[in-house]
């Protein structure tokens, strides 16, 4: 995510604070000098749950990610993280995991899920062990999304051996979103169908649903690749635009942009990354638009952790984990079925051939 600050250079207000920062960046600097450089590496243990949880009431299963955090001399946190699965991870006997559906203002009696250990073999390469990974889900479990204003969902994670617990708590994004453009006669019918045009910039434009603070919107396109060996696969293609769209109260009209030159700038930019060898043709097959919603759990922890200063002795971090780090959160999705419109499929033999298009 990228954020954007903006000052007049003739405001007397403005200087005052890059005056401001200078001193303070001296102060920093000279008290930096004066420091001890002593750093006690083996420290006390004290136990600290990460967890991850993004809750989804379109999903009819719910998923956790529960690690723990570690001391070690000698070795980086991310070659033990890439590496050594064991050291991050709980006997999965030892921690019980609990998704509980509350009211803190009325007097309906909570429900409890357990989650039980799955293993994800899907992950690509990052900072954790991959392919495979350590999760935790529901069995089937609906959320309650007709009380959204009363309702609480808690991920509580408690260590059987000590006795230690871990939680956070969210509520749900909602799931009345409304596009009012591009407006359709099949849209207003639900059948949710749009179609997408290059030669203009295309106007994205949805009513925001109840619980939500941040939106972000993408295209994903699905191609059929046929090769030099009559092999044919699908390959999905990722549009991140028009990316996070505007900020808004809920029910309020937020709005995005795909620019008339982004799709041909896309197309180029995935040839190239994908190469072209033994590829003979590809078939737009159909693409989706997809709308994300999320809580302000899951904006805080975009907005904190993303903003990393150099100059600070630590990167600052949010989390709404009790005894713990991480991030408790909601999202709910709309998805619009998309296609391009005939004069946008037949251009992309003007103006991206290397696309080789079978129409």
């Amino acid at each position: 995510m990228l954020i954007k600050y903006f000052c007049s250079p003739i405001d007397k207000v403005g200087m005052l604070r890059k005056t401001f920062n200078f001193l303070l960046t001296i102060s920093f600097l000279t008290g930096m000098l004066a420091c001890s450089t002593d750093l006690e590496v083996n420290a006390p243990y004290q136990e600290k749950k990460v967890i991850y949880c993004l809750l989804n009431p379109r999903e009819p299963f719910q998923v956790a990610r529960i690690s723990k955090g570690f001391l070690n001399e000698g070795r980086s946190a991310l070659d033990i993280a890439k590496n050594n699965r064991d050291s991050i991870l709980y006997d999965t006997n030892d921690i019980l995991v609990e998704l509980i559906q509350f009211y803190p203002n009325i007097s309906i009696p909570e429900k409890k899920w357990t989650l039980k250990p799955f293993t994800e073999f899907n992950k690509e390469t990052g900072i954790f062990y991959a392919p495979d990974q350590l999760l935790y889900k529901t069995e089937n479990v609906r959320l309650d999304t007709q009380k959204l204003i009363d309702v609480r969902y808690k991920l509580q994670v408690t260590n059987k051996i000590t006795n230690h617990v871990s939680s956070g708590t969210t509520e749900l994004v909602g799931r009345n979103f409304r596009l009012s453009q591009p407006a359709k006669d099949d849209v207003i019918a639900n059948l949710r169908s749009v179609s997408f045009y290059s030669r203009i910039p295309t106007s994205i434009r949805f009513f925001r649903p109840d619980n939500a603070s941040l939106t972000e919107g993408i295209f994903k396109w699905m191609i059929e690749v046929t090769r030099s060996d009559n092999e044919k696969s699908i390959e999905i293609w990722e549009m991140t635009s028009p990316g996070k769209m505007g900020d808004g109260d809920n029910g309020q009209q937020i709005f995005g942009t795909v620019s008339a030159g982004q799709f041909w700038r896309f197309l180029r930019q995935e040839v190239e990354t994908r190469g072209n060898i033994n590829v003979i043709k590809r078939k737009f097959i159909g693409g989706e638009l997809i709308l994300t919603s999320a809580s302000s759990e899951y904006k805080k922890y975009r907005d904190v952790n993303s903003n990393y200063n150099p100059i600070t002795q630590s990167t600052p971090i949010y989390t709404n984990v009790t005894n713990g780090l991480g991030v408790v959160c909601s999202i709910n999705e709309l998805i619009y079925k998309v296609s391009l419109d005939g004069l946008t499929q037949d251009s992309i033999l003007v103006y991206v051939p290397e696309f080789k298009l079978e129409k």
